[in-house]
C-alpha cells in the first residue's frame, strides 16, 4: 500500500485568514464609532450590524459589549424593551444600550 505520514505545512509566521481567538478591541471600536451618536438602541440593532457588516459572530459582539460596559464606554439600561429586568453581563436582543 505504501508509507504515509502527516505533514503540516503551515508557516508559523503566516497569518491565518480567521484567528481562532480574535481580539474584541477592533469590533468594540467599530461598534462604538457606528453607534456613538445613535442614543439608546436595542441590542438587536447592533447584532444586525455586526452580522451584516463585519466578519464577527454574535458571541463576539457579546464579548465586545461586555468589554465596553466594563470599561465604562457602554451604558446598559436596567430594564429591557419588554419591561423585564436585564441579567448582569448579558446582552439579549431586547436590552437597551447607549454607546458613550
Amino acid at each position: 500500500m505504501g508509507e504515509f505520514s502527516f505533514s503540516d505545512s503551515t508557516d508559523p509566521n503566516q497569518q491565518l485568514l480567521f484567528n481562532l481567538d480574535p481580539s474584541m478591541a477592533p469590533l468594540a471600536a467599530n461598534m462604538s464609532a457606528k453607534f456613538r451618536t445613535a442614543g439608546q438602541i436595542p441590542v438587536k440593532r447592533v447584532e444586525a450590524y455586526v452580522q451584516d457588516f463585519t466578519a464577527y459572530l454574535r458571541k463576539h459582539m457579546g464579548e465586545a459589549l461586555l468589554q465596553l460596559e466594563t470599561n465604562g464606554r457602554l451604558k446598559v439600561a436596567d430594564n429591557k424593551t419588554d419591561g423585564k429586568k436585564r441579567r448582569a453581563k448579558s446582552f439579549p436582543n431586547e436590552a437597551l444600550v447607549t454607546f458613550l
